[in-house]
């Protein structure tokens, strides 16, 4: 099959059916049919997200003072309220990676601008490098004080879906001014002349550390009450009893402000 009429068969698929054919058909089609139908998939869920916020109104009100913010805004102008969960839960998540990822290909074309004004050309291996490192900075505290290994240290694998999985190591600061040196894998592909990463910088959808952690503790909060009027009734002390109970409802109170304070900005 030419790849004009493979192409056409794919746009007749939904992306259900590209999610399954990639999963479990690949002993159907050849390496390029198969990186064709990701390359497809991606484009449609990239093409949904611009279309999700061009969709989006032009303002969106506080709810806190009713001051009408832009809709980009994650704060309102004026009482400093955060208005991401006004926009749907995933819509700060959205906002993350989309700003992050323009940010790690305006980094990648500083680096390759540089890489070839004292090099000259350079080749896919060596972008593939730099940009795994534009990428990397994007998730350091301090991405000024980010000191990367020499590509020559760097590795590159294939991976089965034919992606790149890149590995190096960056020295920068923690939050506290520390020198550390982190790992890291980054897994890329090049989609025509555009180099991008497979995941997202920010998991859409997810809790933070946070949190799950105030959702632990609101457990253990709901659970210690009950179980110290059930030790009143064993015939505890009465001072234990109301020790029991304050922590349960400390732990339930601690983990509602963590709930809704360690939202993503």
């Amino acid at each position: 099959m030419d790849r004009e009429t493979f192409s056409k068969e794919v746009e007749s698929y939904s992306d259900d059916d590209l999610e399954l054919i990639i999963k479990t058909q690949q002993d159907l089609y050849d390496a390029d049919e198969m990186d064709f139908m990701r390359k497809e998939l991606q484009r449609r869920k990239e093409q949904q997200l611009l279309e999700k916020f061009s969709d989006a109104p032009e303002s969106v009100f506080c709810p806190k003072c009713g001051f009408e913010n832009p809709f980009e805004n994650d704060q309102c102008a004026i009482c400093g309220c955060y208005l991401g969960y006004v926009k749907g839960p995933d819509y700060a998540d959205h906002k993350v990676n989309i700003e992050m990822t323009a940010k790690a290909q305006h980094d990648f074309q500083l680096k390759l601008q540089k890489y070839r004004e004292n090099i000259g050309t350079s080749d896919a291996i060596t972008e593939a490098k730099l940009f795994a490192q534009a990428v990397e900075l994007q998730t350091l505290k301090a991405p000024a004080t980010a000191q990367f290994c020499d590509l020559d240290q760097m590795t590159i694998t294939e991976n089965p879906k034919g992606e790149l999985v890149v590995s190096g190591f960056v020295d920068s600061q923690n939050s506290y001014g520390a020198l550390i040196r982190t790992p890291f894998d980054i897994t890329v592909f090049k989609d025509g002349d555009v180099w991008k990463n497979v995941d997202e910088f920010v998991p859409v959808g997810k809790l933070t550390k946070g949190q799950t952690l105030g959702v632990i503790l609101l457990i253990i909060g709901v659970l210690v009450d009950p179980l110290a009027v059930v030790f009143m009734f064993s015939g505890i002390p009465v001072e234990l009893f109301s020790l029991l109970l304050f922590l349960g409802t400390s732990l339930f109170i601690a983990g509602l402000i963590l709930l809704f304070t360690c939202r993503r900005r």
